[in-house]
């Protein structure tokens, strides 16, 4: 079931004051759910610490506001929290202004980690991947690097509007970056 926007903004907002585990729910889009700590909100966009096998930290994931559909608290979250700092992990926070649009969302990822994937679900469930380039008024570049390392010759363009999902410094894209044949100049 739906929540309203305002409902969903509070819950957001509850679970980054209270540091408890949440399942984000996001009914119409491809890759759905998420499961980890909110870690930076403004009205348009959720930055979430993404848990892998409940306890594991695997990145940050930002997703538009808009498309959070429920916000879950998690009934294990004392458990999960004691697990994080018995593994010495503290949660990070981002900060998101109340402003932030997805240009920021984007500059904050790629300040997290060397390559960033991105999302549009509303299209294909593909991930993008790569170095941020330009980040312009309408749109930005990406330099691509496929699942297999190879870097593409070229920049690709995409209008920030696509953009439904930022992921930064998950194993997988932490893998790539370590990886890959070396980025080409410029990339």
């Amino acid at each position: 079931m739906k929540t309203s926007r305002r409902r969903v903004l509070d819950r957001l907002q509850i679970a980054l004051e209270d540091g408890h585990v949440v399942r984000i729910e996001r009914d119409d889009l491809d890759d759905g759910d998420l499961y980890g700590l909110v870690v930076g909100l403004s009205s348009r966009w959720v930055a979430v610490e993404q848990l892998a096998d409940r306890i594991y930290p695997d990145g940050v994931a930002l997703v538009r506001t808009k498309h959070v559909t429920q916000v879950r608290k998690d009934r294990d979250t004392d458990y999960v929290l004691r697990a994080l700092s018995a593994m010495g992990h503290a949660p990070r926070r981002i900060d998101l202004r109340a402003e932030t649009r997805t240009r920021d969302a984007l500059e904050q990822a790629s300040h997290l980690a060397p390559i960033v994937g991105f999302y549009d679900e509303h299209d294909d469930s593909a991930m993008w991947v790569g170095h941020l380039g330009e980040l312009g008024a309408t749109d930005f570049t990406l330099h691509f690097v496929s699942t297999d390392g190879r870097w593409d010759e070229r920049t690709d363009r995409f209008p920030y509007s696509t953009v439904t999902l930022v992921e930064s410094g998950t194993r997988y894209l932490d893998g790539i970056a370590r990886f890959a044949a070396p980025a080409p100049e410029g990339a």
